[in-house]
């Protein structure tokens, strides 16, 4: 959201400042700031600097896992259910490492419905945290895979 928008939705009159000008921007930033500061809304945010948590969590380093067989990754995390019929989808190919996460071929057993599960892991101070997405399976690997199907050895 820009300035003047955030100031409009605020029903600051923001054409009495100069955009894109230090001082301008500075003023109308300090408008909208003076309409939606609230000291006790800021309490629950506000943390201990003498605690050690403090500085634990500052100095982590969030990293993203690319490694299926660490301890944190669980195995419920890897299964996909068909964006189509939400049963539960069987994973036809290996898992792939791509751009710091993982895909792998899907198909839904009673749908028949194919894509592509993306799960990605990033290990944060909090915690791990997961991230899953389905893409399509492009139309033609579809028909390809159907007049000339991969035989198995």
């Amino acid at each position: 959201m820009g300035l003047s928008t955030a100031a409009q939705l605020l029903n600051i009159d923001a054409e009495v400042y100069d955009h894109h000008r230090a001082l301008g921007d500075s003023l109308l930033s300090l408008q909208c700031l003076r309409k939606l500061y609230d000291p006790e809304m800021l309490k629950p945010l506000i943390q201990d600097a003498t605690a050690q948590e403090f500085y634990d969590k500052l100095l982590f380093k969030t990293v993203i896992i690319c490694d299926l067989n660490h301890p944190l990754i669980r195995r419920s995390d890897l299964r996909f259910t068909c964006d189509s019929c939400g049963r539960r989808a069987h994973r036809t190919g290996d898992w792939q490492l791509k751009n710091k996460s993982y895909r792998a071929e899907f198909v839904c057993w009673h749908c028949h419905h194919r894509f592509y599960g993306r799960v990605q892991f990033k290990l944060k101070y909090e915690g791990m945290v997961v991230k899953k997405g389905i893409l399509p399976v492009p139309s033609g690997k579809d028909q390809k895979e159907e007049q000339d199907p991969q035989e198995e050895s």
